[in-house]
């Protein structure tokens, strides 16, 4: 009985966790960053597809475009960052709704072709990026230790999310290219906003609250989560790789629209059908979902990603040497997301290894800092798009040494020093946290 007991709890959770995360837009972050996560489904799977069209329909060029991205970057990193790190004091479900609100005001800027709305807008979205991309995995993992769940179920879930996630963006790609065809490149915007909308009025009443530790102030969050990044270097190793990895595919994400228009030699088709395109991408990424299944029994996430890594090496290849080569390009890009499927789930199971849950949201947005610089970087630089794809695939391989340096790492032994372990016993169990196992063992 207790058994069925805890599958019952299980279930239960992963049904109203699925509902909330697929209504936002759930398996990725890059997919969600034009939003990427990565991120894609419901809501955002409608806009995915057409954001680069719809700027180039307004008369936008590529520059101007990638300006946008830049200025939802550098609102993401200098404000996100620090509003999205309050939900360990003041609420991940909190969060999550207020997520779904900015994203509904960015979503009602592309009603308009004026580009001081479009940038207010682009801000607005940098903002509901940072949440998007921590409170929902932060909340899920609260609940598992508030409903004393094991959390050896914990790669079901994560897999589960990115295959349904999945499933509703292909749907969602197809439903984007009709609403197009018959209401023109804004109908998917605007529908997105019914679907945040009815997200925010679901979780209301459905998801419960949870916090990383309620009775601590915020500054003492922030300068625990600082200290505990500075004296645990796997965790600095997770964020390093974590950001190298989410950069190259943000390239990607932003990139392969114009890869495609640009490569004129075995044509698809002159429109391309992007919605089609988009729906193709996500099936392959629902495969590797699948395969991260299959493999996560048998070998550890940290062994898995290098192999993820050397995948997606070879899909951003194709637009590096075929760069004029359509149906070679379109099949390259189908790899790198096969290799993101499998990702996605694979990180979120790193991170239940290494970060703790008191001061999780405010972790996870400290080490995606490195990611929004570099990505603000790159498009400052306006590289051609050969270079842009080299550099996606130099940095996955930069990425696979933070890996395999991290693989055999074991959790630090030593104490702090006084005044630093004072901070952080104040507001999380960090001795325990530091000695102990991963909380999900894999073979080797």
């Amino acid at each position: 009985m207790e058994i069925d007991g805890v599958e019952t709890g299980f279930k239960h959770l992963q049904n109203i966790y699925l509902t909330g995360y697929l209504l936002a837009g759930g398996n990725s972050y890059i997919y969600t960053s034009f939003p990427l996560k990565k991120v894609n489904l419901a809501a955002n799977s409608l806009q995915l597809s057409y954001r680069y069209a719809i700027y180039d329909s307004y008369g936008y060029p590529r520059a101007t475009v990638e300006f946008f991205y830049i200025v939802a970057h550098m609102s993401t990193l200098f404000i996100g960052t620090f509003l999205a790190s309050l939900a360990d004091r003041f609420g991940r479900r909190l969060s999550c709704i207020f997520c779904g609100i900015l994203y509904i005001l960015s979503g009602v800027s592309y009603n308009f072709n004026v580009i001081s709305i479009l940038i207010m807008g682009n801000i607005i979205r940098g903002v509901a990026n940072s949440f998007f991309h921590t409170e929902f995995e932060a909340w899920v993992i609260q609940e598992y230790k508030n409903r004393n769940l094991n959390l050896q179920s914990l790669p079901q879930l994560l897999r589960n999310s990115n295959i349904f996630g999945t499933i509703i963006s292909i749907g969602m790609g197809f439903f984007a290219q009709v609403l197009v065809e018959f209401f023109g490149f804004i109908a998917p915007f605007d529908t997105s906003i019914v679907i945040f909308t009815l997200m925010i009025v679901y979780m209301l009443f459905e998801w419960s609250e949870n916090y990383g530790n309620p009775t601590v102030s915020a500054n003492v969050s922030f300068i625990s989560a600082i200290q505990l990044i500075k004296f645990d270097s796997r965790i600095v190793l997770h964020g390093l790789s974590t950001a190298l990895f989410e950069t190259s595919l943000y390239i990607y994400f932003i990139e392969w629209t114009p890869a495609l228009l640009k490569a004129k030699s075995l044509t698809i088709s002159d429109p391309l059908p992007f919605g089609v395109i988009f729906a193709c991408y996500k099936f392959s990424n629902m495969m590797g979902s699948f395969a991260f299944e299959a493999i996560v029994k048998k070998i550890r996430p940290q062994l898995l990603i290098i192999i993820i890594a050397i995948i997606l090496i070879t899909g951003f290849s194709s637009a590096v040497i075929w760069s004029n080569v359509q149906v070679v390009i379109l099949i390259g890009f189908l790899f790198v997301e096969f290799g993101s499927g499998a990702y996605r789930p694979s990180i979120g199971l790193l991170r239940s290894q290494y970060i703790p849950n008191e001061v999780r949201s405010t972790i996870m947005n400290y080490i995606r800092v490195p990611q929004l610089i570099l990505i603000i970087f790159i498009l400052l630089c306006h590289f051609p798009l050969p270079i842009l794809f080299s550099i996606a695939a130099g940095m996955i391989l930069l990425a696979i040494i933070c890996l395999i340096i991290l693989k055999d790492m074991k959790p630090p032994s030593k104490k702090m020093d006084g005044n630093q372990e004072i901070v952080l016993l104040t507001s999380l169990p960090f001795l325990s946290y530091v000695h102990e196992k991963p909380q999900i063992s894999q073979k080797e």
